[in-house]
């Protein structure tokens, strides 16, 4: 295994876009690939010196895993424990309890499975923006890998079948790649997290590790390394600055980064190492190749910590990313020199069983942790977050889900009875005088019609589906239940003598989120939002009846913006803090809005829009008073839909 200074390098160009991507450098954009070249990385060095101590007979399975632990656990388990120490003063309960459910994952690698669940959570996934250990996904993936592979490895050379192994690794890559495409369609959220889909990058490290144990892995002129390395090197780079969060990834787009990666390492392994590998190999890249893992550690439980609410709630310095970027440098220096480097070089005479121990009593102090952080935030604990009262109040408003408690119920037979929906205004024993309808968008108005139909002393009813935009024949992806939701809940509405109806949907999201409508084919260039709603105002529509349709509120950049509003708003002492402009929203609005009014020429529904109620001349209002109005990039909390309960007013006479 001769030491190749080139891949110390390729991991430096691997770390680097990660943690400038995470540190909002816009040129890189698309810097998560990193992560994409430590697998291929991975792959390849793992798998190489496997096979070599197989053909020396020298393999122990017991040993492969001592090494893996001096390797990876010190930088790793002294991060987490530090993480959640730095959490319990500066996280906000929520994120700290998620980070105590990654540390409690993570003692048993298998936290990228957490983290794949809750972006499935459509209203948990904003919080992994506020995940302080959310990088971890990308070890556990290759702890799982490191403990399938040698196994693996193990019984095809006890077998004795020494050859075929470069037609095994192919086979595994094609059959995790087609995994990765076809999760893509049906789940993105495991293709991009979890080891089935992404087994194929790191075997195809593996599969060049293959090849060059059997002597055959490498250039054999100075022209093939130079244009394998060329080849490589642009491979990787492109997505760096080309690719952004709403590239579909990892699926088709992966494949640059990877094969790239593999490029790269195969250019670099012949007689003669062609251009890009000496560039790799200079002192400069190979020593931040050297800190590229602690660097990985610790930059974005930096990062997070320092954006937190704690962080400003306790009026310490905002730090330019700049110095941050500095104080990364210098911590995962200090990480390699103090803590890889000892435990990598000074336990060589420590018996494997005892590294193995100690390895399994910091797992348990881990889990251990993990649910010692979740336990501090449950009620009743006696142990307490010195967070200030600004802080817990933001805690619950970007934690509680909008209009939580008027969630449906799915089963259809008590939607059809008119059983299933949520209570607003009074609560007097006369029918509905009003319903509002839809999905989550029509869930976050329920606290201010509540109030406001309080306030006016009438009564209504909410039949509210997280996901199920009412529009009749649409069959979202994330729950197919909905179809026969939707119908139940317009079957009710259609027969009962309500004469007043607020449908509220994401109307913005309808043509992304659906493929077609179920049933008649829609007429030529008609989109699924006109098609979908029309079907709906043909159902509910009928002489003395009003219909009332709210537009979506302003788009914000991003799920962490209320979060940030709200912590600005409180460190300028309540000042007001705008977002987008109203330009900016009616031109994202606009083809929605177009085809919306269309349908109001022809059923002559009324439009409610909340824009004039949170915009002026400045933007649109986000945060005030330390609070915000937004709990994501799309939903109002509870508090905001109250304040503006006014847009509801031409519904609830």
């Amino acid at each position: 295994m001769k030491y190749r200074p080139d891949i110390d390098g390729l991991r430096a160009l691997a770390v680097i876009p990660v943690v400038l991507f995470h540190a909002e450098i816009s040129p890189f954009s698309g810097g998560f690939v990193g992560v994409d070249v430590f697998f291929v990385i991975s792959g390849y060095l793992i798998t190489r010196l496997l096979l070599v101590d197989f053909a020396a007979g020298q393999f122990s399975l017991c040993h492969f895993y001592t090494r893996r632990v001096r390797r990876i656990f010190p930088a790793l388990l002294t991060m987490v424990f530090a993480t959640l120490v730095a959490g319990f003063f500066f996280l906000l309960p929520a994120d700290f309890k998620e980070a105590g459910r990654a540390a409690e994952k993570l003692a048993y690698f298998f936290s990228n499975h957490l983290f794949w669940h809750t972006q499935n959570d459509y209203w948990q996934q904003s919080a992994l923006a506020s995940q302080p250990l959310l990088h971890t996904w990308s070890l556990a993936v290759e702890e799982q890998f490191y403990v399938v592979t040698p196994a693996l490895l193990a019984l095809w050379f006890w077998a004795g079948s020494k050859r075929g192994l470069t037609t095994a690794l192919a086979i595994l890559v094609a059959l995790s790649a087609a995994i990765s495409l076809w999760l893509m369609r049906h789940d993105p959220a495991a293709a991009f997290y979890t080891l089935p889909a992404r087994a194929w990058q790191l075997a195809l490290g593996s599969l060049l590790a293959s090849r060059v144990v059997a002597g055959a892995g490498a250039p054999r002129t100075l022209m093939q390394a130079n244009v394998a390395g060329a080849v490589g090197l642009s491979m990787i780079l492109w997505p760096v600055f080309a690719y952004t969060t709403e590239t579909a990834f990892p699926g088709l787009h992966a494949a640059l980064p990877t094969v790239g990666a593999m490029l790269v390492i195969y250019a670099g392994g012949g007689a003669q190492a062609g251009w890009v590998s000496r560039m790799l190999g200079l002192r400069p890249l190979v020593w931040i190749g050297l800190i590229s893992y602690s660097m990985y550690l610790w930059h974005w439980p930096l990062l997070v910590t320092m954006r937190s609410a704690g962080w400003s709630a306790h009026s310490l310095p905002t730090i330019p990313v700049g110095a941050i970027l500095v104080l990364v440098l210098a911590i995962s220096w200090a990480s390699w020199r103090f803590l890889e480097q000892p435990f990598r070089r000074g336990w060589n005479n420590v018996p494997d069983w005892i590294v193995l121990a100690v390895a399994a009593i910091t797992l348990a102090a881990c889990y251990g942790t993990g649910l010692l952080a979740q336990r501090i935030v449950t009620k009743g604990s006696p142990i307490k977050q010195p967070l200030l009262p600004a802080v817990q109040q933001l805690d619950k408003d970007v934690s509680v889900k909008p209009g939580l408690a008027c969630e449906g119920k799915p089963e259809l037979d008590l939607i059809r009875a008119g059983a299933a929906g949520c209570p607003l205004g009074v609560n007097a024993g006369r029918a509905p005088q009003f319903a509002l309808a839809g999905d989550s968008h029509a869930r976050m108005w329920t606290a201010g019609a509540d109030l406001l139909a309080q306030e006016r002393g009438i009564k209504g009813i909410a039949l509210t589906f997280a996901g199920c935009v009412p529009m009749l024949d649409a069959v979202p992806p994330t729950r197919p239940l909905c179809l026969r939701i939707t119908e139940a809940v317009m079957d009710y509405l259609a027969k009962s003598p309500i004469d007043r109806i607020i449908l509220a949907g994401y109307w913005v999201g309808t043509d992304e989120a659906f493929s077609d409508l179920r049933g008649a084919p829609r007429a030529e260039g008609e989109s699924i939002l006109s098609a979908g709603l029309e079907r709906t105002l043909q159902k509910l529509s009928r002489p003395g009846r009003q219909i009332f349709l709210m537009l979506d509120v302003p788009l914000l950049a991003s799920n962490r913006m209320p979060f940030e509003k709200a912590m600005r708003s409180m460190r300028e002492r309540g000042a007001e803090q705008m977002g987008p402009t109203m330009s900016h929203h009616r031109a994202r609005q606009h083809k929605v809005e177009t085809e919306i009014r269309a349908l109001q020429d022809k059923y002559g529904f009324t439009i409610l829009d909340p824009a004039p109620f949170l915009c002026d001349e400045r933007g649109c209002l986000v945060a005030e008073d330390g609070h915000t109005l937004y709990r994501d990039k799309h939903h109002l909390t509870d508090g905001g839909a109250t304040r503006l309960r006014e847009v509801l007013a031409p519904a609830l006479p």
